[in-house]
């Protein structure tokens, strides 16, 4: 697999970095989307992530409750 080349991603890559868990995805929308494990450079922009509150909040299936099973699934 060619190494995704984005803004996004970072370009300096540790020793040890997983190229093999790069992807490039298609999201629901048809937006393009690039995943790829965590490095070190992106610490100013996760920490930017973490203290900026979202401008809406995320309505999905985690905002409703649900009970576990003793089988361990989910019921909602």
């Amino acid at each position: 697999m060619k190494p995704i080349g984005s803004p996004a991603v970072s370009s300096s890559r540790p020793a040890g970095y997983p190229p093999g868990f790069e992807r490039r995805v298609t999201l629901a929308d048809g937006r393009a989307a690039a995943i790829r494990p965590i490095v070190p450079g992106d610490a100013p922009a996760l920490a930017e992530a973490i203290r900026t509150p979202m401008p809406t909040p995320f309505i999905g299936a985690s905002s409703a409750p649900h009970r576990v099973r003793r089988n361990g699934s989910c019921a909602t």
